[in-house]
């Protein structure tokens, strides 16, 4: 397994389960495995949304996901980052949803590009490297 490159925000995993032969679900079928991540952030949202809708479909799809795409714990210094986020964003008047954050966090704490395609709040958050691959071609 190869280390972690990126990881894949609430709508970039919705986007593989609702389209799997979409643009999002090729190019994380490029990935080697490991090369993607989730935050548990990311799972729980999809969990919730899951069993509100009693939608056992989607939980099937998700969990075959889940053994390509490995979810990764928060860790106490992804506990700081987020606080460093939330104040800096809080300071410009530029907040971001409260899940989004943990998630900047997060990817933030690893190093890690964020897939989604909620650029335009993510790109709030500096250092933060995001792509969209809803709107990005497949590479060659």
């Amino acid at each position: 397994m190869t280390a972690p490159v990126v990881m894949l925000d609430t709508n970039a995993v919705s986007d593989v389960i609702k389209y799997p032969q979409g643009p999002v679900a090729a190019r994380l079928a490029a990935c080697l495995p490991g090369q993607a991540v989730m935050s548990v952030v990311v799972d729980g949202g999809l969990r919730y949304g899951i069993a509100r809708a009693a939608a056992t479909t989607i939980e099937r799809r998700l969990n075959a996901l889940l053994a390509y795409v490995p979810v990764l714990d928060l860790t106490p210094r992804v506990a700081e980052r987020y606080g460093e986020v939330r104040t800096h964003l809080a300071r410009e008047g530029t907040l971001i949803g409260m899940n989004d954050l943990w998630i900047a966090a997060h990817a933030l704490t690893l190093g890690l590009i964020l897939v989604t395609d909620n650029d335009s709040a993510f790109s709030r958050v500096p250092g933060l490297r995001v792509e969209n691959w809803r709107r990005e071609r497949t590479p060659a």
